[in-house]
Parts: C-alpha cells; sequence; structure tokens
C-alpha cells in the first residue's frame, strides 16, 4: 500500500540501528584510525565556496588544512579526492550536540543545525518515531537527490529490503549508511567444544540457549550476556513487546489510534520468567552491558554466548571475532558461531532477525545545491569511488582482507572493492555468508507498520513505563509478580494514550491496517504456515477483526 504524510505540517532503542550509528558501522569510522603517509601534505579548501556542508564529527570530519604527522587517513584522502572534484564546496567542523534528543531538536528548529545527523535520535529510534518527525518537517526530504544521484539502483538486496527506514511512501528523507543482517547471537565454539556442549543452530530455541548457557557457566564465567533490555529479545521472538505484533493493538474507536495489551498472554509472562530465572536463579545470564561490553567479555571468554548486532562478526577492532581468532590461531569459523535470535516456541520469527538499516538524515532548512553536495558526498563515500579508495588504502598498508570487508555487508549493491582480490568468504568464510543470505531471505516481505500507516504528528505514549517494568524484571531478586508489573505498564501507557489525538482520518486508517494485516497473513502463510495456522490467524479473527469493525 502505498501512503503519503499527513496534510498537516508543524514542528513539534537503545536498538541495534542506534547502535550502528554510535559505533560507526557505516563507513565514516572504518578507515578513521588509518594514517597513510603517502597524501599531500596539504588539502585544498574553497574559502569561497558556495556551498559549505557543516559536519558535528559524523558521519565524517573534514580533513584538517595540512597534514597531521603521519598523513591523512584513508577516509580524509577519500574526501580531499572529492573536494577536488567540487571547488565549489566547503567541509566545516562545527561542534553541536547531535546526539541529544532535545538539544538536536533545538538546533534543528533554531535554524543551527549542522548538515548531518541520525534521525534516531530525534524518534525514539524507531521506523515509525522516523516517519513521525519528518512529518513533522525535522527531516529533509531528499527525493529529488535521490533521483539526481540515481541512489536507489545502487543499494544492495537487504538496504532496499529495508527502504521503510529511509522512506515514507514515496519521500526520502534518509540516506543508508550502515546495514546489519540483524540482531543476533554469538557463541565461543571453542568453550562449548571444550565443555562438550552442541553448538548453537538456526533451530536452536531460547529454552535451550538458556540450558546450555547454565551448562557452561563457572566461577569465572557467564554462560550469556545481554544488553540491559536483554529481556525484549526474548519476548520479541514470540511476537510481544512493548509495541510488538500481538502487543500493540489498533483502536479506531478512540482519540489515539492504538492501545497497549500486555496482559492477555501467558506466554509473554513465561517468556519474562524464564529470563529472570537465569538471572536470579541460575546465576547464567548477565543482562547490564552494552554491545563493547560483552564482545569484550566474548573475547575475553568470559561469556560464552552474547547477543550482538550480526554485523559485529566481521568487526576488525582488537576484541572482535577475527581478532579473537587470531589470538587462539583458528580460524574464525573455529572460534566464533553465529545465529539470528531463534525462532518462538509458536513458530513466530523475530522482527529482530529483520536486517536493519542505519541513515544518515539531512537539515531540513538546507536548500537544493546544500542537499545535492550533501548526497554527493555521500554518494562518493559510501557508494562510489570513494568507498573504493578507503578500502583499497587501508588493504595496501595492512595486507588483511579482512578491513576490505568491514563492516560487511555493504550498504552499496557492489559487494567487491576495485583494486583488491578477494571476496566477503575469503575475509570471513561462508558460513557468516550464508547466515546473511538467511536473514535477507527469510525477512523478506516482512511486514512492518511503517510501510503502512501515514506518519502521526506526535509520537504518542513515551516508554518510560515499559522501561521501569523491564528494569524490575532485570534487577529486582526477590519475588516479583510479573503480570502484575506488565499491568501497571499497560495501564500507564493507555492512560498516556487518552491524552493524544490522532491526525489520520479513521477511514484512512482503516484502510492501513486492513492492508497491514493482509499482508502479515501473506508473510506467515508463505514464510511460516504452521505459526499463521495455529497462532496468527485464530489472533487476528478474535482480536483484530473486531477493532477494526
Amino acid at each position: 500500500m502505498t501512503q503519503t504524510p499527513s496534510s498537516k505540517s508543524g514542528l513539534s532503542r537503545r536498538d541495534f540501528l542506534k547502535t550502528l550509528a554510535l559505533s560507526g558501522a557505516g563507513v565514516a569510522a572504518f578507515a578513521s584510525g588509518l594514517p597513510l603517509s603517502a597524501a599531500p601534505s596539504t588539502t585544498r579548501r574553497a574559502q569561497n565556496a558556495d556551498v559549505v556542508l557543516q559536519l558535528a564529527g559524523w558521519p565524517w570530519t573534514p580533513p584538517p588544512e595540512t597534514a597531521p604527522d603521519g598523513g591523512y587517513t584513508a577516509q580524509q584522502q577519500a574526501e580531499q579526492a572529492w573536494l577536488e572534484q567540487n571547488p565549489n564546496v566547503r567541509l566545516e567542523s562545527v561542534e553541536a550536540p547531535i546526539w541529544s534528543t532535545d538539544q538536536l531538536r533545538t538546533l534543528i528548529t533554531g535554524g543551527t543545525a549542522p548538515t548531518y545527523f541520525h534521525p534516531g535520535v530525534l524518534a525514539v529510534w524507531t521506523i515509525e518515531g522516523k516517519h513521525v518527525v519528518f512529518n513533522q518537517g525535522l527531516l529533509a526530504d531528499l527525493s529529488d537527490q535521490f533521483a539526481e544521484f540515481d541512489l536507489e539502483a545502487q543499494f544492495s538486496d537487504a538496504v532496499r529490503a529495508g527502504s521503510v527506514e529511509y522512506k515514507v511512501g514515496e519521500a526520502k528523507f534518509g540516506l543508508p549508511e550502515g546495514v546489519t543482517p540483524g540482531n543476533g547471537i554469538f557463541f565461543r565454539r571453542d568453550i562449548f567444544e571444550e565443555a562438550g556442549v552442541e553448538p548453537l543452530t538456526l533451530d536452536s530455541t531460547w529454552d535451550e540457549i538458556a540450558e546450555k548457557a547454565l551448562a557452561l557457566t563457572t566461577d569465572s564465567r557467564l554462560g550469556m550476556g545481554t544488553q540491559w533490555w536483554g529481556v525484549e529479545w526474548m519476548l520479541a521472538s514470540e511476537g510481544f513487546g512493548k509495541a510488538n505484533l500481538f502487543n500493540y493493538l489498533p483502536t479506531p474507536a478512540e482519540g489515539w489510534n492504538w492501545r497497549f495489551d500486555y496482559t492477555s498472554y501467558p506466554e509473554m509472562v513465561a517468556a519474562v520468567e524464564r529470563y529472570r530465572r537465569m538471572i536470579h536463579q541460575d546465576k547464567s545470564l548477565g543482562s547490564n552491558y552494552g554491545d563493547w561490553d560483552l564482545l569484550g567479555q566474548f573475547f575475553n571468554g568470559t561469556m560464552a554466548i552474547v547477543t550482538v548486532p550480526l554485523q559485529y562478526f566481521t568487526d576488525t577492532a582488537d576484541i572482535g571475532p577475527g581478532a579473537l581468532a587470531a589470538s587462539v590461531e583458528r580460524p574464525v569459523s573455529e572460534v566464533v558461531g553465529a545465529i539470528p535470535h531463534p525462532r518462538g516456541n509458536n513458530g513466530h520469527y523475530s522482527p529482530e532477525g529483520r536486517p536493519g538499516v542505519s541513515v544518515i538524515s539531512v537539515n531540513p532548512d538546507a536548500n537544493d545545491a546544500t542537499k545535492s553536495a550533501a548526497v554527493s558526498l555521500y554518494a562518493h563515500m559510501n557508494l562510489g569511488a570513494g568507498f573504493d579508495l578507503q578500502r583499497r588504502l587501508a588493504f595496501e598498508q595492512s595486507g588483511n582482507l579482512q578491513r576490505v570487508f568491514s563492516p560487511y555487508p555493504f550498504v552499496r549493491a557492489n559487494q567487491a572493492v576495485e583494486g583488491v582480490e578477494g571476496t566477503p568468504v575469503d575475509a570471513w568464510g561462508q558460513e557468516y555468508l550464508d547466515l546473511v543470505n538467511y536473514t535477507t531471505t527469510t525477512a523478506d516481505g516482512y511486514p512492518m507498520r511503517g510501510q503502512f500507516f501515514p506518519p502521526e504528528l506526535d509520537l504518542g505514549p513515551t516508554e518510560s513505563a515499559w522501561s521501569d517494568a523491564t528494569s524490575l524484571f532485570r534487577d529486582e531478586p526477590g519475588d516479583l509478580d510479573v503480570l502484575a508489573t506488565l499491568q501497571t505498564a499497560q495501564d500507564i501507557r493507555n492512560t498516556q494514550a487518552n491524552a493524544f489525538s490522532s491526525a489520520i482520518p479513521d477511514d484512512q486508517f482503516i484502510a492501513s491496517a486492513q492492508a497491514y494485516y493482509d499482508a502479515n497473513a501473506a508473510y506467515w502463510q508463505s514464510k511460516f504456515p504452521d505459526f499463521y495456522e495455529n497462532t496468527y490467524r485464530p489472533w487476528y479473527e478474535s482480536v483484530i477483526v473486531p477493532r477494526l469493525g
């Protein structure tokens, strides 16, 4: 279904996309630490440029006027090559709080924002949130520039499959800078082998993982580690969560079109209780870590299983899987295994297994010339000659093919690098490439609400009540009434919903909802027919049909 933004105008997760942006999953962070002395000693700067692109440390930093000790980095050389071709443009470094929601919003509404920023900062790191802030006028419309540079033809299949991350209907607001095959699980094959525990597979369940985490826990090692929000991974596999399939219900009869239901599903309570048992009884799970903490523990062998974005398999940091394999002098395929999050006990495939796209947005006050320059630089650095240059120089200096294909997969369709012999399989092994293919093909056609519903003018109820509940699940060691805790979160969020009014007419919302649930039926029936017949169809008929009249 094609959608368009609401005609009204105005200004008004910490998930793996925030991780992508802050950890530099895009090209920006790739070559920033590779000084190359062969670079020229100065960089030409258009002091009287017609166009100025202001960068606040992300997604790139402008090259300095004169070469630093050791020469310019590969990234800076790629920028210089683009500046040579665009003498009317200057790159300017500015200080700006682009990772603070309130401060970034103030910069944009005050007309002082830098050229580039991440839309997730404004949008509570959700797809629907990005659509809302675009509808509020906080993100530039880049549709003309997409056409000017023929961007979508250059994107990989995984990026195009995730187009809901960068466009609303046919309007484009984001430039894809990083793609992950999905959120997933790493496990130490060597530790499993030493302990006599069978490795995890695509068919593993959360119950199996809990058992194996317990078996691998010792005085010096946790069986498993997750992020602070680890309970959400287990819930999402079953279709549950703060606003997942079964918990976020259309309610066109009310002023705000959605309500929350956290209390109708015993399976939701059971998933939370498993999570709590692992932490407080089995002592096999630590769930208060960031991604890099988890990778460090994994590297050191103090955790045997960790939940991280799957593209971290190709991270070349000192604690990445490649460095770990090198430290024990074994191929990476013998040391690190990776799987997507398990399917639910009901057969549901988690939305966390869907490829995710991190995007760059542009200041909405930018004129056409500035937007064209901004997109031209992006295309050069992420899709074209600048992308190849960075990776070719990195390989020439390091001789390490893994640095060429990190992070992988690429945003662009061309997955080779000009001037470098070797393939992603040579760098990371066939198993990882098979995993990328599995998540991409399995999630193909996965319906996301943002594809079907026009964006609202408000973000709606806050997430604080849900966050309070998940904190209790994680941190409260004593007896906790899980259902009562879910009831409190549900009541607070639904009370908040009563204070909002939807900008979408009821007939348009109902038509959008019908299209969304029809797409769900088609996807589940095609990909996971048992889930469709046993769970989705009965739930749809008993819960959704009455709500849509």
